[in-house]
């Protein structure tokens, strides 16, 4: 378990590149809509192991640091999701608007997890 929580980069950008991987043969297959449909849950799986693995190793609590994580995957992905939905219609100037949401909420997001849900990390004095 050290070994993983220590590698939590390498594993998230593994677990990222393959997520990728698996999209673009399964594109190669179906309709893009249709891959979304196998690559959001994939993805949101990924998501939430990367981020069990950094709450493992920074939050005060690790259940409603997860809780908090869940929520926001969750939402980030249904914007993602529906952005992703509405580039082949006409609806495509909307899109601007749920990135602008996606990282106003993403922001706020981070503020939260911060001041709420991270450990706070002392300084050492010694010289």
């Amino acid at each position: 378990m050290n070994i993983l929580i220590k590698n939590r980069r390498l594993v998230t950008i593994i677990l990222i590149i393959s997520v990728i991987g698996i999209g673009f043969g399964l594109n190669a297959i179906m309709t893009f809509n249709k891959s979304l449909y196998f690559l959001i849950p994939m993805f949101f799986v990924c998501a939430l192991f990367s981020e069990w693995l950094r709450g493992l190793e920074k939050a005060k609590n690790i259940k409603y640091f997860m809780i908090f994580r869940m929520i926001l995957v969750v939402t980030i992905l249904t914007i993602t999701f529906i952005y992703f939905s509405l580039i082949e219609s006409s609806l495509y100037n909307f899109g601007f608007v749920l990135m602008i949401i996606s990282t106003a909420i993403s922001l706020v997001a981070d503020f939260i997890e911060n001041k709420y849900f991270i450990k706070k990390e002392t300084p050492d004095t010694e010289s």
